[in-house]
């Protein structure tokens, strides 16, 4: 993949007028590098194509309207770089940010999963570093969502460790509850609640676009759960629509954030961040160069909006540096969108 950092960034900005408490931040992470592709039935990353159960149900990439050209939109993975004294600053960061903490309620254990449940024989998805299943409390007879990851192919154990930290003192309608924590010699294990109404990109595959009462619905939730992460000093990094599930199958479902992979916290004194972390088509245009802050995640909302709107995303190229070149200059086409969202859209 070419270099991320576009020297010509003329145009584009992450503020945004919408009236909630923000706090500011800091900054010291890592990046893990990757663009992942639909191109048909297959994904491909970084040049070499891979099949993918769950993606050979689509039927084809999100398309441009009007033209048959296919718009190839990036997947799971992300990309973040730079993860020196990362550590350092995780650890540094306390838990007395928060009022009140789940982390007392969050059963963690040495022992044996299976003791506890029965899992599926087939996942229900598969990662990069292990697997979900779907899981039955043996005592409460309760379904759950078991995500099983392998010690050996995770690269920064500490990161995970991290990321576990962080959604265990999350308690919000909108972001998926982690339950308990097994681990043994080989593996962690996350029992969460289970989300059986599929994730938000699936609908979009599907559906193609969304009038804009169901896509001021989505909005608002995930608004909603932005303003609760960033009063408590944590930035998402990675809003998109494969980091968001339907709980449930409903048409009034509430969506779930299931991801923090890449989400930091910061602190009051210095809100600026410098490492280059999210996923091309959504990252905003501060973070190529090096320097932004919590709002990115306002940036990256408002690409997902659009592509609710539109079926396809407002940056879109056939490499990655095609794709970061045209979020650096700010091209976008709101041809197919009404006055008042692109108002609205400007303010992002």
């Amino acid at each position: 993949m070419n270099d991320l950092i576009i020297k010509n960034n003329k145009k584009g900005s992450c503020d945004v007028i919408i009236k909630y408490k923000c706090k500011k931040s800091d900054e010291n992470i890592k990046r893990r590098k990757s663009s992942h592709k639909y191109i048909k039935n297959k994904s491909v990353v970084l040049g070499r194509s891979i099949m993918t159960n769950k993606k050979e149900k689509l039927k084809g990439a999100l398309k441009y309207k009007g033209s048959k050209k296919e718009i190839k939109i990036c997947n799971k993975k992300s990309m973040i770089k730079n993860d020196k004294d990362e550590n350092t600053t995780l650890k540094s960061m306390k838990s007395d940010n928060f009022k009140f903490s789940r982390r007392g309620f969050i059963l963690s254990f040495t022992g044996n999963l299976e003791d506890f449940y029965n899992l599926s024989k087939e996942p229900l998805g598969k990662g990069t570093y292990g697997c979900v299943y779907k899981a039955t409390d043996k005592l409460l007879k309760i379904s759950r969502a078991v995500k099983v990851v392998s010690k050996k192919k995770l690269k920064n154990i500490p990161r995970f460790r991290q990321e576990i930290d962080i959604m265990k003192n999350l308690d919000h309608p909108n972001v998926v509850k982690l339950l308990e924590t097994f681990e043994d010699s080989n593996q962690i294990y996350l029992v969460m609640e289970l989300c059986t109404g599929g994730e938000l990109f699936d609908k979009i595959v599907k559906k193609g676009c969304f009038v804009e009462t169901f896509a001021s619905f989505i909005m608002k939730q995930i608004f909603s759960v932005l303003n609760y992460l960033h009063i408590r000093n944590i930035c998402h990094r990675d809003i998109k629509p494969e980091n968001f599930l339907f709980y449930d199958m409903t048409p009034e479902s509430l969506i779930k954030i299931i991801d923090f992979g890449l989400a930091s916290y910061f602190t009051h004194n210095n809100y600026e961040m410098k490492t280059k972390a999210g996923t091309p088509y959504y990252v905003a245009p501060q973070v190529l160069t090096g320097s932004y802050n919590y709002k990115c995640d306002m940036w990256s909302s408002g690409v997902l909006f659009y592509i609710l709107l539109c079926g396809y995303p407002p940056f879109f190229g056939e490499s990655d540096h095609e794709i970061l070149s045209m979020i650096s200059y700010g091209n976008k086409n709101y041809i197919f969108i009404k006055n008042d969202s692109i108002i609205f859209f400007s303010s992002l």
